[in-house]
């Protein structure tokens, strides 16, 4: 026989045993892929026609020869073993890749928005949620807009008013989309981001929203905290929460009363670090009366106080609301002022309290002797002309 070359074994292991081989041969050799009565004991005749049939012949990579100078050719034969075992791999192939194509429209047809459904001009329709997210992302970059603060000048005393913000809502938005019906037509679903500084917080505040039958008690506190327990009782026993407005000098000394007013539920608020005259100070000096005594608040009350800035003396003026502003205050003043400082009788405290009662009244007190005796009679009177007693924050923030 006049083969060249070598068998390089079998491939994939036992699983097709010998029927894969790779021979080099010369082109006389090729002779032998014919039935030849010149080479009887030709080792191809072994091969039958199918056999043979599925040969095929390239030259070798470098063009080799055999020592004779003879061109060699590589041949490879397939036995109908190793044809029937790459058909079966073929078709498994094509079966997978069918497959998928088929799961990913199925997919997309039971799991996808359903067909012709448009968001905000943009055809969504078969897309899974993952690409509509992708999807509802791009048009919300285009859409999303930060709320803006109001603005005081100080130069012309204008007011520039606050601007809510909008933020598209992305999951939402596409839980809409695919339960939209075929060919619907979608909105972006979104969410009114309000800013923290709004034009009304740049004047002060003497009285809440009049939409409201309620009132609020806000009680300034630099000192008496002698009385303070005794009107604490009086509140809790009426289920009523007040504004406490407190000083830092006073916070410093007595912080365990800080925190138990804090945990009795009431309103814990900023009166100044110290009670000083606030008309008469700078900027700088006016964000340290606030901000400071709110860090104090903060390590007393064991929780965050509400920004509100009630200015020591009731001092105020455009410059003072508009740096408490600024920072994120509202500056609150009253629409009655009990001047209990002055301890006048209880009747007189009650008097000026309930003197024409309306809906948003904001009540000024302070922790005094005849002021634990007269605030039983305030709280039963409010409440005896149909109001309700509620913090200063949830009077001025309750909605029409």
């Amino acid at each position: 026989m006049c083969l060249r070359g070598e068998t390089f074994g079998a491939l994939f292991g036992g699983t097709l045993g010998t029927v894969l081989k790779v021979q080099f041969y010369t082109i006389w050799d090729l002779a032998l892929l014919e039935p030849s009565p010149k080479f009887p004991q030709s080792g191809l005749r072994s091969y039958n026609a199918l056999q043979l049939h599925k040969i095929r012949l390239w030259p070798t990579r470098d063009g080799g020869r055999d020592a004779m100078g003879v061109p060699q050719l590589k041949v490879v034969f397939l036995s109908a073993r190793a044809v029937r075992v790459l058909t079966i791999i073929t078709v498994c192939l094509i079966l997978i890749i069918i497959s998928g194509r088929i799961g990913a429209t199925i997919a997309r047809k039971v799991l996808g928005a359903k067909p012709g459904v448009i968001v905000e001009g943009v055809p969504v329709g078969g897309l899974l949620r993952s690409e509509l997210l992708s999807v509802v992302r791009e048009l919300a970059d285009k859409t999303n807009r930060p709320p803006q603060n109001a603005m005081y000048y100080v130069e012309s005393g204008e007011i520039i008013a606050e601007r809510p913000g909008i933020m598209v809502d992305l999951h939402e938005t596409v839980d809409q989309i695919l339960s939209a019906p075929e060919n619907g037509e979608v909105r972006l679903t979104t969410i009114v981001m309000q800013p923290e500084i709004k034009a009304e917080y740049f004047k002060p505040i003497y009285q809440g929203p009049p939409h409201r039958k309620a009132m609020a008690l806000g009680i300034n506190v630099a000192w008496g905290e002698e009385f303070l327990p005794a009107m604490l009782d009086i509140l809790a026993t009426n289920q009523v929460r007040a504004t406490f407005y407190f000083v830092g000098t006073w916070v410093r000394q007595f912080p365990e009363l800080v925190g138990k007013i804090a945990q009795g539920g009431h309103e814990i608020a900023n009166h100044g670090l110290y009670h000083g005259h606030p008309t008469q100070m700078g900027r700088a000096e006016l964000v340290r009366l606030i901000t400071e005594n709110q860090e104090m608040l903060v390590q007393a009350a064991g929780q965050e106080p509400s920004k509100l800035f009630a200015p020591p003396y009731g001092e105020v003026n455009d410059k003072v609301a508009a740096v408490a502003a600024e920072i994120g205050y509202r500056t609150i003043m009253w629409t009655r002022d009990t001047i209990d400082w002055q301890r006048p009788v209880p009747d007189t405290i009650v008097a000026r309290a309930t003197r024409e009662m309306t809906n948003g009244n904001i009540i000024l007190m302070h922790p005094t002797s005849p002021t634990v005796v007269a605030l039983p009679r305030v709280i039963k009177a409010i409440r005896d002309a149909g109001y309700q007693l509620v913090t200063v924050t949830e009077l001025l923030d309750s909605a029409p």
